[in-house]
């Protein structure tokens, strides 16, 4: 657990998966309606040769929703989708490479601790000759 939580390789796989989730995410918006709103005023006075004030307020709700794009929004979920999977497929990788290190590391280690504890014994007897 401290190789991967500790690892910048990790850090920035996990980084690029969260990346993809979000842009997939904000892809998903594309398949609601959009509404926006737009409020306006003028406020004139005699104007266009009449007395007086010529106001007008103006005041428009327009929604818009996006029935076929020629399959553009179906291809780029598929591309986000794509990502999302590579990504999480380099992180499996990066991990499971991570965990292979870390084995052989340790092996090693219990290794290098048998071979001590033989030379200190090879030391000891060698002294006691001399």
């Amino acid at each position: 657990q401290l190789a991967f939580r500790n690892n910048p390789q990790v850090k920035a796989a996990q980084f690029d998966l969260e990346a993809s989730q979000s842009a997939r995410k904000q892809l998903l918006g594309g398949y609601h309606p959009r509404v926006d709103l737009a409020l306006g005023a003028t406020r004139n006075d005699d104007m266009d040769g009449s007395p007086g004030a010529n106001d007008d307020e103006t005041a428009v709700i327009k929604m818009s929703y996006n029935l076929y794009r020629g399959g553009a929004d179906r291809a780029k979920m598929k591309e986000a989708i794509a990502r999302i999977n590579g990504a999480e497929q380099a992180l499996i990788a990066l991990r499971r490479s991570i965990t292979q290190d870390v084995s052989i590391l340790w092996n090693d280690l219990e290794d290098l601790s048998i071979r001590i504890e033989y030379l200190q014994l090879h030391v000891t007897s060698t002294e006691e000759v001399l």
